[in-house]
């Protein structure tokens, strides 16, 4: 397991996320349950008081490529931002880009909180063509507007 970033929301619990090999990686009211390739992204949501998991899950496809998770953002709604790269098999939900371009295509997900303080399915899931590079470059990830995106 590799963890690449961290953001507090509005309720102080901690959004970590990264990358794992692992199949026994802990899920608890997952969007993905198990794994899909040899490598996936993760969305783990911890609460500060008792640093017990509320919510954690795999991102990931059953492609060659295997997905990394390199930045998380948290709004003032408790809605979690995760970036990092995708491969081939990426859960897609109301993508703009609709097929895989290419070997480092970068993802944006969006949890939305249902019930606090869990996080129900992404509302979109997004590989975007960009210019990515051979590994997680992202320092951080910004938003504007809801619909515009800038690191």
């Amino acid at each position: 397991m590799k963890g690449r970033g961290i953001a507090i929301g509005p309720d102080d619990c901690a959004t970590i996320t990264g990358s794992t090999g692992s199949s026994d990686f802990p899920t608890l009211n997952p969007f993905q349950p198990v794994m899909v390739g040899t490598k996936d992204a993760f969305v783990t949501r911890v609460d500060p008081l008792t640093a017990e998991i509320i919510f954690s899950t795999f991102l990931g496809g059953a492609g060659g490529i295997d997905e990394e998770a390199c930045a998380v953002f948290v709004d003032e709604t408790g809605s979690a931002f995760v970036t990092g790269r995708a491969g081939t098999g990426f859960p897609l939900l109301n993508p703009w880009q609709e097929t895989y371009g290419g070997e480092y295509d970068a993802f944006v997900t969006r949890f939305t909180p249902w019930e606090t303080p869990s996080f129900t399915a992404p509302t979109w899931a997004v590989p975007v063509r960009l210019w990515y590079g051979h590994r997680c470059g992202f320092s951080g990830l910004c938003l504007r507007d809801g619909s515009h995106f800038f690191h």
